[in-house]
């Protein structure tokens, strides 16, 4: 007896449609997958699929401090040079009055209780004439207690470190 013959009686018609799909969106996945089967000529080098996102270059930290850490309490501008491996700090101040649409000149500490930190990162990349591309709110409490749980060298074992 013939299998095919015998598989093709016992699927109906939906079946073996559904079957059809499924071994179709198989063949398409395949195809859309990175392999060797996408080289055209002899030599050629696959072309990646997608780039990888620009690192960021401006970052704002806002340290919130207060009830729910909601109150603004400090601002740092973070600036990193990739070509020479350079880090600018640079400390601002918080009163800063920064442009917040839709409100005005405001201060940024306020503009980051009210409107958030993404809100206020984007008044001090207007501000100081840059695009923010990252910011970081961070809470002074949330800090010292995961450095808290972190453990210290004892000093016995820091002795033994110091002749490495």
């Amino acid at each position: 007896m013939n299998h095919l013959r015998a598989v093709w009686r016992r699927l109906d018609a939906w079946s073996a449609l559904l079957l059809g799909v499924l071994v179709a969106l198989g063949v398409i996945i395949l195809f859309a997958a990175p392999g060797p089967w996408h080289r055209v000529a002899p030599g050629a080098t696959p072309q990646p699929l997608l780039a990888p996102p620009a690192p960021p270059d401006d970052i704002a930290v806002l340290v919130m401090r207060g009830a729910s850490s909601s109150r603004c309490t400090g601002v740092v501008w973070l600036h990193v040079d990739y070509t020479l491996p350079r880090l600018t700090a640079v400390v601002v101040p918080v009163g800063l009055t920064c442009l917040q649409p839709g409100a005005g000149l405001q201060p940024l500490s306020q503009i980051a209780t009210e409107a958030g930190p993404a809100v206020a990162a984007a008044s001090l990349g207007r501000a100081v004439g840059t695009t923010m591309d990252a910011w970081i709110a961070i809470d002074p409490r949330d800090v010292r207690a995961a450095a808290a749980r972190t453990r210290t060298v004892p000093h016995r074992d820091a002795r033994v470190l110091q002749r490495c």
